[in-house]
């Protein structure tokens, strides 16, 4: 909790501001907008790459996360190689 039973705050210097979830709500104070994240949860290959298609007329901005496992290539006689990530985003 960021407050004691009578009100007082716990931990300081942090401001909480409830929002209900609305879908015309306003972003809270210092905010720019609101946003919203759907995790995919699948493995990208150059042999299996991904495509995933938002037709939403209310998006203006897109993040993209990714994270690697290791940019370290391991071959069959235990050799350490580096190794890269490319990465292509299309808007169409």
């Amino acid at each position: 909790p960021l407050t004691d039973t009578d009100g007082n705050p716990v931990i300081h210097g942090v401001t909480a501001v409830w929002r209900a979830g609305e879908q015309e709500q306003t972003p809270p104070e210092g905010f720019e907008s609101s946003g919203s994240e759907t995790v995919l949860g699948v493995e990208v290959t150059r042999a299996k790459p991904v495509t995933r298609t938002i037709t939403s007329a209310n998006i203006d901005r897109l993040r993209v996360t990714f994270g690697v496992q290791s940019l370290v290539e391991t071959t069959s006689k235990g050799d350490r190689n580096p190794s890269s990530v490319r990465l292509l985003i299309q808007l169409q």
